[in-house]
């Protein structure tokens, strides 16, 4: 869970040993979810997102400037 401007942003992302990876973004207050597939592991391997910040993710931070204003 992470919170941005006072929104309460929920969000997991996973890498599987296929090199395939997602990630998902959710603000619940607002009922819009982000979902991202990808065959390969370039979505989420290249970012630290297990260390807990979303905004590492080139795709977290533009779901959470558009929508999370």
């Amino acid at each position: 869970m992470h919170a941005h401007n006072g929104e309460t942003v929920v969000w997991q992302f996973g890498l599987g040993n296929n090199a395939s990876s997602s990630l998902l973004v959710s603000v619940p207050a607002r009922g819009i979810t982000l979902v991202l597939l990808a065959n390969s592991s370039g979505l989420v391997k290249p970012f630290p997102l297990a260390a807990g910040d979303l905004t590492s993710s080139p795709f977290g931070r533009l779901f959470l400037e558009m929508f999370v204003r």
